[in-house]
């Protein structure tokens, strides 16, 4: 006869979460929201990274696609939740880190969870630094820094259907 009894289950096991569950690993962020290029800089504890099955659950495989090599299994950090009022949409500031480097995404779903797209939004690569804020009226500036120091700044207007318009 077998002796070991089996685990119980807890809510940290295999258990698939809800929309609202994933919501809730991201901390509300206020508008005017900031996350500066140096910000990419300073590194994310382990311990906060989202677990590899809530990523494949929620986050596009695509996310990192073009930002990391193929090779890299960046870990996934929950920086925070924007809910624009009067809006049918989330937006979720995900930041992503590997060997290479880190970027960060602004990831819209609907209320049901339904993801609707992504847009890469800071980065830092040799000679090229990015950042953005999120103002109170939903417009997203992108701050792209060059080696040279030339600073190019383009604004988007997340529409209702959560396309983003270059303003």
């Amino acid at each position: 006869a077998c002796k070991s009894k089996p685990k119980p289950a807890t809510g940290d096991e295999e258990q698939a979460l809800t929309y609202p569950d994933f919501r809730r690993l991201f901390p509300e962020a206020a508008l005017t929201f900031r996350w500066d290029a140096d910000s990419l800089s300073i590194r994310q504890p382990d311990s906060i990274a989202l677990k590899a099955r809530v990523v494949k659950q929620f986050l596009p495989d695509t996310l990192a696609k073009g930002v990391f090599a193929a090779a890299e299994k960046p870990k996934f950090f929950a920086l925070g939740l924007i809910q624009p009022p009067n809006r049918q949409f989330d937006i979720l500031v995900v930041e992503g880190s590997a060997r290479s480097g880190a970027a960060a995404w602004l990831v819209m779903f609907n209320k049901n969870g339904e993801f609707l797209g992504r847009h890469l939004v800071a980065r830092n690569t040799k000679g090229k630094r990015m950042g953005f804020s999120v103002d109170k009226r939903l417009a997203i500036k992108v701050t792209t820094e060059t080696a040279s120091k030339s600073i190019r700044e383009d604004v988007y207007a997340a529409e209702e259907d959560v396309n983003l318009a270059l303003i």
